[in-house]
């Protein structure tokens, strides 16, 4: 394999406790990580924004990317 693909579903209600807005708003910004580990004979380890670190770092906040809400279709959905 050559990449992943992750979808998801986002029950923001539960968020309601940290968000500004739930659902979020246009221009709203959350800070998120996705990772990825696996592989029991080819240990694998994936980040959508890394940490910058030698071993997997699940909990590095400064690290994590940014997710800006928008009202409008991303260019790059398929």
């Amino acid at each position: 394999d050559e990449y992943w693909i992750l979808e998801a579903a986002i029950p923001f209600a539960n968020f309601a406790h940290v968000a500004v807005h739930t659902p979020p708003k246009t221009g709203d910004i959350w800070h998120l990580n996705l990772n990825r580990l696996g592989g029991k004979t080819n240990e694998q380890f994936s980040q959508w924004s890394g940490s910058r670190t030698p071993e997997p770092q699940f909990h590095s906040p400064d690290d994590f990317g940014r997710v800006v809400f928008s009202d409008k279709a991303s260019p790059f959905w398929r």
